[in-house]
């Protein structure tokens, strides 16, 4: 892995990671978040609501799940994404930047 520090938004990432999901032949769901008197918030309720990974894919041919919570190159991955990651431990969890875009066209075309 290299130390270049790629110059992309996590939104932008996203549409990239997306976009190869779909060609590759996978299902996809985001959880976003909204803004709400200055905080971020995500209008999902359960204890796997909070720190849920940005992306579950799910392969249209195995049914393979996968999720990956998408991060800047410099993102940090907070205390509760990382304890919800465990908690979906059953399921395979990436996290993922963008100088990891060989592995993440590995996991997505290696059914």
């Amino acid at each position: 892995m290299s130390n270049l520090t790629i110059p992309i938004t996590e939104a932008q990432f996203q549409k990239q990671v997306t976009d190869a999901a779909e060609l590759t032949g996978w299902w996809w769901m985001h959880v976003d978040r909204i803004e709400m008197n200055g905080y971020w918030r995500t209008p999902i309720i359960g204890t796997l609501g909070k720190g849920f990974p940005d992306l579950m894919l799910v392969n249209k041919r195995s049914g393979k799940i996968i999720f990956a919570e998408l991060k800047a190159q410099r993102g940090v991955l907070r205390e509760d994404q990382r304890l919800t990651m465990l908690k979906l431990g059953m399921g395979i969890c990436y996290v993922w930047r963008p100088s990891d875009w060989a592995q993440i066209m590995d996991v997505l075309s290696n059914v």
